[in-house]
Formats: structure tokens, sequence, C-alpha cells
């Protein structure tokens, strides 16, 4: 999924979680937060005249096994929720940031090389190959969403609209 749709989708489920806007953009720039070394990469690489991608050695991925791991999310989403005073900003984001690992291990399926994370780091085993739907290849220098991001994306905009349109009804 492209970053903004992994955006709003964290956006959305802060919304319908937490009653706070401050929550609800927790939850987005934790979602966000995954491909953030990916995408300053890519910017770095085309700047050079150095391509997209570089396959497999680059250092990047060690950094996008780690942020698209369930097993860090999970791990740091339990520990907030179990912390002596629970910080509901820290559970914000470690939901908006588990909600871009779960997207991505269903819509980067199928890919069984090592030039995807497994979704399970530190542990060698690619989760999306046993439970990916499809395999989402966005295409070269493309920024628009394929029909099932659309559909995702679409739906969350409207959930968001509507909950953003509750919120402001019961301020008034």
């Amino acid at each position: 999924m492209y970053p903004y749709t992994h955006v709003v989708v964290g956006a959305t489920i802060g919304a319908t979680l937490f009653q706070q806007w401050r929550l609800w953009l927790l939850a987005a720039l934790g979602a966000l937060l995954p491909d953030l070394g990916m995408l300053s990469h890519q910017i770095y690489l085309k700047s050079n005249g150095l391509g997209w991608y570089l396959w497999p050695s680059s250092p990047i991925w060690i950094y996008t096994d780690i942020t698209h791991s369930l097993v860090v999310w999970c791990v740091l989403l339990v520990a907030s929720a179990r912390l002596p005073k629970v910080n509901a900003s820290n559970i914000a984001f470690a939901i908006g940031a588990t909600s871009h690992a779960v997207i991505d291990v269903l819509t980067h399926g199928r890919n069984p090389s090592k030039m995807m994370t497994g979704y399970l780091w530190p542990f060698d085993y690619n989760l999306a190959v046993q439970l990916g739907i499809w395999q989402y290849h966005p295409g070269r220098f493309t920024i628009l969403a394929k029909p099932p991001e659309l559909v995702m994306l679409l739906t969350c905009c409207g959930l968001l609209a509507l909950i953003i349109r509750h919120k402001l009804k019961a301020q008034a």
C-alpha cells in the first residue's frame, strides 16, 4: 500500500478508538513510520541517479524489517498498555504502526523472496507468503492506488468523514 493509504487507515482506526484528535494524528503517524525509511531512501537514490531501488543488499532493509515487524509493534503495544501509567499516546502510535504491518502482510503476500520483509523480525519467517491475499506491485513511478487499495482508501475516508461529522455535531 502507498503511505497515504496507511495514514488514512491509521487515522480512521485512531478515530474509532479514541476521542481526542491528537490521538488520531498519532495513530496516523504511527501508520506512516514504517515507510519513512524506504521513502527517504528512494528519494536519495533517485536524486543521485541510482534508480529507485537497490536490491537486496541495501541497509535500508534492516530498517524495513524492524519497522514492518508485527513482533516489534505487538510487543510495544502490549508494553504500552501494561506500563504502570498507561500512556494513550504510545498506544495510539503503536496501533497505527501495527495496522501498517497487518495491511502489508495481507497486501504484499505471495512473495517468497528475501527482498521483502517477512513481518516477523527478528524471526526468519515470511508470514506474508502464508497470509497474503495478493501481491501488490504498484508499478514504477506511479502514485495511483490499485483497485483494492482504492476501495480501502475510499472506505476509510468515508468512515473518517462520518466520525468527524459526528464529533463536530456533538461539540456544537
